[in-house]
């Protein structure tokens, strides 16, 4: 198991992607999240707006290069490897958004997606408990950020081989 998913890995390391591909790949992912969860949170298209179209992708960018950073300080791998595959796994951050639009047309609610600024270190702690409430986190966005923070520690287990590495690695993603 080990063996395949550390050819698949090497496999996506060498795809060839250039700088542009790449930045116009994660900038393409990024607005059509920001499409689906305005349509998700405000029943509308996203308006041209400094927010939608300059703060949304500095933030997802950001955070995506930070796990990118991550990524390599822990398992070593040249950081243009590390950041191909990253990119190939960067779509999951559709995931919540298209399950919050599911659950929203079947329920008829509301699904509101706010940064978090009271209370935050209780909130950090029980993030993956399912029955602390947090209301400004819809249960997709849980799901997304478990799942990246498992798809980083698969990854540093692939790329090392130890299991202290990949769940470190996988708990500072998260």
């Amino acid at each position: 198991m080990l063996k395949q998913l550390s050819a698949f890995i090497e496999r996506l390391e060498s795809r060839p992607i250039g700088l542009g591909l790449w930045f116009v790949s994660a900038l393409s992912v990024i607005f059509i999240r920001n499409s689906i969860e305005s349509l998700v949170d405000y029943h509308k298209f996203p308006d041209l707006t400094t927010f939608d179209l300059l703060h949304v992708p500095v933030f997802y960018l950001t955070v995506f290069l930070a796990v990118i950073v991550l990524l390599h300080l822990f398992s070593g791998t040249a950081i243009a490897r590390v950041s191909r595959t990253c990119l190939m796994f960067f779509p999951v951050i559709l995931f919540p958004v298209a399950v919050d639009f599911v659950s929203l047309v079947k329920s008829g609610g509301q699904a509101s997606y706010n940064y978090i600024f009271e209370d935050a270190w209780p909130k950090f702690i029980n993030f993956f408990n399912p029955f602390y409430p947090i209301p400004d986190v819809p249960g997709g966005l849980r799901l997304e950020i478990a799942l990246i923070a498992i798809l980083a520690g698969l990854y540093l287990f692939a790329k090392t081989g130890r299991v202290w590495r990949a769940l470190a690695g996988g708990f500072c993603v998260f």
